[in-house]
C-alpha cells in the first residue's frame, strides 16, 4: 500500500503543477529479460524522468528527458515503455544525461486516444541500473488556478470561474524512420549506396549523418543533402563491391544516431551481388616487331570485367589458340587481367613471294568462369607482312680467299629458332651475287654455320675475285638486299700461300 501512494502523490503533483511531471521511483518491477538487478559495477544509473508536457493533445509528440548519471566514455541503453498496451519497446543510447528522447526532435511518443498513461524507463542492457515513470493525461484540458489554495472550479471573490487552458506544445517534423535503396550489382562494380531520413509526415531531413554497413561491415559515415535540393535527405555512400563479396544477397544497414534536434532511425535494404561479365581485348605489342611470314607474332591479351573495367582479374586461367588449334597454351592473368602470347605464323611461300605479301592468322581466347566471373571467349583476326629485306652494312677481308659480310636479316625469319634446320637448308633460300667489273657472277657460301642464331654475318670463298673494287648483293627468297661496294687492295700478311 506505500509504494501505491507514493505512485498516487506522483500523479497528483503532476496534475498541480502544469505540463511538466518528473518523478523517481526507487524501484518498479522490470519486464522479463531486464537484469538490472544482477548488475555490480554500473556504468551509469537512471534516478528520474521529465515528461513534457505532462497534459498533451492528442497526436501531439512528447518529450522524455532521463536524469541519471554516467561514467565518462561509457553508455546506457534505455528501454522506453509508452503505457498504452504497444507490445514493442523503444531504445535509447545515452551517453550523457539528462538524455532527452522524442518530443519535437522524435515523434515517438504521440497517443491516438485520450486516456493517462504511465511512460515508465529502464536499463535494456545490464551496465547501467535505475529505472523511473511518470504519469501524462492525453487529451484531458487541465483548468488553471492559482497558488493560493484555490479550488479548480471555485470563483474567486467578485469574478466568474477560470476558463480551462489547454497545454502549450510546439512541433517540428523530425525523423520517424530511414528508407534504405536495394541494389543488385556484379562483382566490382563500383555503386553508392543511398538512404533517406524522413519524418513521420514525409518530410525529409537534412544535414544528418547516417551510418552504412554492408554485411554488418562498416563503410562510414555520410551526410543527408539539404532540404530544397533534388536528393534532399538522402545520404550517399561510395562503395566498391569487392571480391570480398561473392555472389549472393547481403544485408544494407543504415542507422542515424540521432541528435539535438533528431532522433536515432535504423533501416534495412539488400544488396544481390552478381557475377560479373567478361571479355577479351588483344592487340600486338608496339615495342616488338610487327607479325611477319614464316616468323611470330608478339601478342598481348586482357581479360576485362566489363562491370568496371578498371579492375583487375588476376590469377584466373585463359587459354589462347593460334593457326586453328594447331598451338595452344595456357595462360595465367597478371596485373590488369594481362597475358602475352607469341604465335608462330605459318610459312606461306605464296603469300611471301608475292609483290605484297601479306597472311592473315586467327587467335582465339577462351575464359571458362568462375565464382565471382561468367565465362567468355573471342576471335582477332591479325595480319602478317612480308619479312624485312636482307641488308649489308660492312665487308671484312679474313685472307685472300675469304671475306666476311656483316649485316641484317640475311637468314629468313622462319629459322631464327631453328638453327639445325637452316644448317640444312640455308642454300635453298640464301645467294650472294658480285661484281668486280667483269660482271655479275654468284659468290659461293663457306659454310651455312653462323657466328650468332641470327646470321648477321655470312662467311664467303673470294679467291676469284679482285677485291681491289667489287660490289656485293645479298638475295634471300625474293627479297634483295642494298648494293654494298668494297675496296681492298690485300697485304702480303693477308695472303695465303
Amino acid at each position: 500500500m506505500k509504494r501505491y501512494k507514493i505512485l498516487a502523490m506522483g500523479v497528483i503533483l503532476a496534475f498541480l503543477f502544469g505540463n511538466t511531471a518528473v518523478m523517481a521511483v526507487p524501484a518498479i518491477k522490470k519486464p522479463a529479460g531486464s537484469a538490472a538487478s544482477k548488475v555490480k559495477a554500473a556504468d551509469g544509473t537512471i534516478t528520474g524522468i521529465t515528461v513534457t508536457p505532462a497534459n498533451p493533445e492528442i497526436n501531439k509528440a512528447i518529450a522524455v528527458t532521463v536524469q541519471g548519471t554516467i561514467t565518462p566514455g561509457k553508455q546506457c541503453s534505455i528501454i522506453f515503455l509508452k503505457g498504452d498496451g504497444t507490445p514493442q519497446s523503444l531504445v535509447g543510447h545515452a551517453t550523457s544525461f539528462p538524455f532527452k528522447f522524442g518530443g519535437v526532435a522524435y515523434p515517438l511518443f504521440v497517443y491516438s486516444k485520450a486516456g493517462t498513461y504511465t511512460i515508465k524507463v529502464y536499463c535494456g542492457d545490464g551496465k547501467c541500473t535505475g529505472e523511473a515513470q511518470a504519469v501524462v493525461k492525453v487529451g484531458l484540458k487541465m483548468q488553471s488556478f492559482p497558488h493560493d489554495g484555490a479550488v479548480p472550479n471555485k470563483k474567486p471573490a467578485g469574478g466568474a470561474a477560470s476558463p480551462a487552458k489547454a497545454a502549450a506544445s510546439s512541433l517540428v517534423q523530425t525523423a520517424s524512420k530511414i528508407e534504405v535503396k536495394n541494389f543488385t550489382a556484379p562483382v566490382g562494380k563500383d555503386i553508392t549506396l543511398e538512404a533517406r531520413l524522413i519524418t513521420s509526415k514525409g518530410e525529409l531531413l537534412g544535414g544528418k549523418m547516417i551510418e552504412f554497413k554492408v554485411n554488418n561491415k562498416l563503410v562510414g559515415s555520410f551526410p543527408t543533402a539539404a532540404t530544397g535540393t533534388a536528393n534532399a535527405g538522402t545520404a550517399k555512400a561510395p562503395f566498391h563491391v569487392s571480391g570480398d563479396y561473392p555472389p549472393g544477397t547481403y544485408k544494407i544497414e543504415a542507422r542515424f544516431s540521432g541528435d539535438a534536434t533528431a532522433g536515432m532511425g535504423h533501416g534495412q535494404g539488400n544488396l544481390t551481388v552478381v557475377k560479373a561479365q567478361t571479355k577479351f581485348e588483344m592487340g600486338l605489342i608496339k615495342s616488338m616487331n610487327a607479325p611477319m611470314i614464316g616468323g611470330s607474332a608478339y601478342l598481348e591479351g586482357f581479360l576485362i570485367n566489363t562491370a568496371n573495367p578498371a579492375s583487375e582479374i588476376k590469377d584466373r586461367r585463359v587459354t589462347v589458340r593460334a593457326n586453328h588449334n594447331t598451338f595452344t597454351e595456357t595462360k595465367i592473368t597478371g596485373k590488369k587481367g594481362r597475358f602475352d602470347f607469341y604465335p608462330p605464323i605459318p610459312l606461306d611461300l605464296a603469300a611471301l613471294n608475292s609483290l605484297d605479301p601479306k597472311l592473315p592468322f586467327e587467335v582465339e581466347a577462351e575464359f571458362g568462369g568462375d565464382t565471382y566471373f561468367e565465362p567468355t571467349q573471342a576471335k582477332f583476326t591479325f595480319v602478317a607482312g612480308a619479312q624485312p629485306p636482307p641488308r649489308i652494312e660492312s665487308a671484312y677481308v679474313t685472307n685472300n680467299h675469304w671475306l666476311q659480310l656483316r649485316g641484317n636479316h640475311f637468314k629468313p625469319v622462319q629459322y631464327e629458332n631453328d638453327w639445325n634446320r637452316w644448317r640444312t637448308e640455308y642454300k635453298n633460300w640464301v645467294f650472294i651475287y658480285a661484281d668486280d667489273g667483269r660482271g655479275l657472277k654468284p659468290v659461293p657460301l663457306t659454310s651455312g654455320n653462323a657466328t650468332d642464331i641470327y646470321m648477321r654475318t655470312i662467311d664467303l670463298d673470294t679467291s676469284s675475285f679482285n677485291l681491289q673494287s667489287i660490289k656485293f648483293k645479298v638475295v634471300r627468297g625474293r627479297q634483295e638486299s642494298n648494293i654494298f661496294s668494297f675496296s681492298h687492295t690485300l697485304k702480303e700478311s693477308e695472303i695465303r700461300h
